[in-house]
């Protein structure tokens, strides 16, 4: 085996006993050595293998699932775009899932503070909604025309999302 295709190997066992005390860690060095072999046969006797301490092409394959696995559990979660396109501008009267985002967002946001009165979230841009947009647009420095365009809509995102920090 080449030194990088051991590192890598070595990189993804790291990350499992990282996450699963029940794998062994080793050195991320590319010597496939006698520490490469028992945490590799640690790692196969774990996941019911043959525990022989070689990495072969079952253990390489699970051992590429379980990392692709923890990989994804400790990932951020994938972000949702409503937001139509980028040239989109949202006004009064419009209706949709994407208003009933923006009106959860304002309500979230708007829940530390006596006003702006936050919008009920039904999906449809009435003058509650305007107003506590026109607000908020006045707080971030933005245009206050009650449109909610990309930039508008990011700017509250992000005040939204530091909120949840």
């Amino acid at each position: 085996m080449n030194t990088a295709y051991v590192k890598e190997l070595q990189r993804r066992l790291r990350l499992l006993s990282h996450m699963d005390d029940r794998y062994s860690s080793v050195d991320v060095d590319g010597v496939y050595g006698p520490q490469m072999a028992a945490a590799v046969r640690t790692f196969q006797q774990t996941v019911g293998l043959p525990a022989n301490g070689t990495a072969d092409e079952r253990t390489v394959r699970l051992l590429g699932d379980l990392y692709h696995d923890y990989v994804q559990l400790t990932a951020d979660p994938r972000a949702i775009c409503p937001f139509p396109s980028p040239y989109y501008v949202m006004r009064e009267g419009e209706r949709g899932t994407a208003v009933l985002i923006l009106q959860a967002m304002l309500a979230e946001i708007c829940q530390p503070y006596s006003s702006p009165q936050p919008p009920a979230a039904n999906g449809t841009f009435d003058e509650t909604t305007k107003a506590c947009l026109i607000c908020w647009q006045n707080v971030l420095g933005l245009p206050e025309n009650g449109e909610v365009d990309r930039f508008c809509w990011d700017k509250l995102a992000d005040v939204y999302n530091m909120r949840l920090l």
